[in-house]
């Protein structure tokens, strides 16, 4: 599967887990509100399993009814759930940006696999993230578990196109 190049007005942010807390899936979903406002070109989709309950209910549910709450037009973010390994990689070769704000990674399997495709990448600085991602050179590193930091590392690749290509440059170089 080869990289996809981008296209013209869309930017596609893609987050690949399970949507469980210590993935940081609620972290990007809280995040998301405030990117779609202002970012009308994002794109994003989610890949990973998204039946764990949580309180009663699912991360997915939580925060589609929040977002209904608060008017977030959500119709840019597409749940995908779990997907055959094919499909995996068509998401990969399609995103323009990587985020997985994992709580806990021993390694960073997925940062890798974004980086193959050329993808930079956004993450926590934990455990083996910062062993696979190299803060501004291939991706970027969110210091602490907070979605407004998390929300602007997204939002600074979003609107630099070429810092994007020049990050997954690097990324797909490391691998």
């Amino acid at each position: 599967v080869e990289p996809v190049p981008p296209r013209p007005g869309v930017v596609k942010l893609l987050f690949v887990g399970r949507l469980e807390l210590r993935k940081g899936a609620a972290l990007l979903l809280q995040a998301l509100p405030g990117l779609l406002r202002d970012h009308p070109q994002l794109q994003v989709d989610i890949v990973g399993d998204d039946g764990q309950v949580i309180d009663g209910e699912t991360l997915r549910h939580r925060h589609e009814a929040i977002w209904r709450e608060a008017g977030v037009d959500a119709t840019r973010v597409t749940f995908h759930g779990a997907v055959s390994r094919d499909s995996l990689l068509q998401h990969y070769a399609g995103c323009d940006i990587f985020v997985a704000p994992s709580r806990y990674e021993s390694f960073g399997l997925i940062y890798v696999e974004a980086m193959t495709f050329a993808k930079p990448v956004v993450g926590l600085a934990v455990g083996g993230v910062v062993d696979v991602v190299d803060h501004g050179r291939n991706g970027l590193l969110v210091e602490r578990d907070d979605p407004v930091l998390l929300a602007e590392a997204i939002a600074s690749l979003i609107g630099d196109p070429v810092r994007r290509a020049a990050m997954g440059r690097a990324g797909r170089a490391l691998y």
